[in-house]
């Protein structure tokens, strides 16, 4: 069993680690854009552009990365409001912390106590300390989940 203070620890990581991901990716993603520029300079048409791109993929491996980091910043945000209010802070402590509304502070509060923790075997849910589970960004219309 870990405490919310290492799984403000472990989120901490995931989200470096999605960061340093989806930071490479970007710049992946420059260099194509440079080919781009350079295939539509020479006179290369549209269609052709996009599919010597892989444009598809591209566009896929992005929405991907990008949810998976929002997800891992979502998690380390429930996580440090479990530890938060392990540690004495109030819902408006945390709402100020975190620079939003009372109103979604306590939702946040009430969406990470409402998770559990499913440890190596059986008889280790721990109430409040997992925020494994898929999210879904409501703008994307896909789901994430944070690795590690």
């Amino acid at each position: 069993m870990t405490s919310s203070r290492d799984d403000v620890a472990r989120d901490v990581g995931r989200l470096v680690v999605a960061g340093q991901e989806l930071r490479d990716l970007i710049r992946e993603s420059r260099k194509g854009l440079q080919k781009g520029l350079d295939l539509l300079d020479r006179g290369v048409g549209i269609d052709e552009a996009l599919r010597a791109l892989n444009t598809a993929e591209r566009r896929l491996a992005m929405t991907e990365h990008l949810s998976e980091f929002e997800e891992c910043r979502h998690r380390l945000r429930l996580s440090i409001t479990v530890a938060g209010l392990e540690e004495g802070m109030s819902i408006g402590d945390i709402a100020r912390a975190f620079g939003v509304s009372r109103q979604l502070a306590s939702r946040m509060a009430k969406q990470a106590r409402g998770r559990t923790l499913t440890g190596p075997g059986p008889g280790t849910d721990v109430p409040g300390a997992d925020l494994r589970s898929t999210w879904h960004h409501p703008g994307w219309g896909e789901t994430a989940t944070c690795r590690g």
